[in-house]
C-alpha cells in the first residue's frame, strides 16, 4: 500500500539514495566490473551499459521491479478474490487436495479478470522506465534521444523517433496481451 501511494519519481529517488546505497555494497555490484573477465565484462556492457553505471542500472531495475510488483500483486489478488468462494468449496467437495483447486479451477477463472489490467500495468512499466533516467539509468530516452539529439541538434525529429520507438514497444506489448486475452477468453457453447 505504501509503495502504490507514492509517485514513481519520489520512489525512485528514495530507493536510489537511501536503500540502494545500502544494497549495492551488500550484493557486491561495484566489484563485478573489477573481478569479471574481459569477455564477461563485454557482455555486461552490452546489457547494462558502462561499468561505472552498473550500480545505477541495477538500482533502477530493482526499483522498477518493486514499484510494479506492488501493483501487479494487487491485480492478481483482486483477480483471485473475484472468483466465487463456492468454486473452491466445490473443488474440495470433489476431493481435490492442497493446491489442485487453485491450479485447476481458481487461477484459470481468475486469469480472465487479471489479464486486462495486467496489460495496462505492463504498458505503465514501459513508460515508467523512462523516469529512471533521474538516477542515471540509461534507457531508450537517454540513449537514443540524448545521443541523437547531441549529434544532430534536431530536437523535434529526435523526440518523434523516441516516441515512435515507445509506440512500437507499447503496441507490441498490447497486441501480445490482447492475443493472450483472446486465448483465455471464455467461449460460448
Amino acid at each position: 500500500e505504501f509503495v502504490r501511494n507514492m509517485p514513481p519519481v519520489v520512489f525512485i529517488f528514495i530507493f536510489y539514495f537511501f536503500i540502494s546505497s545500502q544494497l549495492v555494497p551488500i550484493l557486491g555490484i561495484d566489484e563485478i566490473s573489477v573481478r569479471a573477465s574481459p569477455s564477461t565484462l563485454a557482455i555486461l556492457e552490452v546489457i547494462l551499459g558502462p561499468p561505472e553505471l552498473f550500480s545505477n542500472v541495477i538500482s533502477g531495475i530493482f526499483c522498477l521491479a518493486i514499484f510494479e510488483a506492488a501493483y501487479i500483486t494487487e491485480i492478481v489478488r483482486a483477480g483471485i478474490l473475484a472468483v466465487s468462494h463456492g468454486q473452491s468449496e466445490a473443488a474440495h467437495a470433489l476431493g481435490l487436495q492442497h493446491n489442485r483447486p487453485l491450479q485447476l479451477i481458481i487461477v484459470p477463472q481468475a486469469l480472465r479478470v487479471i489479464v486486462p489490467p495486467l496489460c495496462s500495468q505492463y504498458l505503465n512499466l514501459t513508460k515508467n522506465s523512462s523516469l529512471a533516467i533521474a538516477i542515471g539509468y540509461m534507457d531508450i530516452t537517454a540513449t537514443l534521444g540524448g545521443i541523437s539529439l547531441m549529434q544532430t541538434g534536431k530536437e523535434m525529429e529526435t523526440m518523434i523517433i523516441v516516441m515512435g520507438v515507445y509506440l512500437v514497444i507499447s503496441l507490441t506489448i498490447s497486441s501480445f496481451m490482447n492475443w493472450f486475452n483472446q486465448r483465455i477468453r471464455m467461449t460460448e457453447r
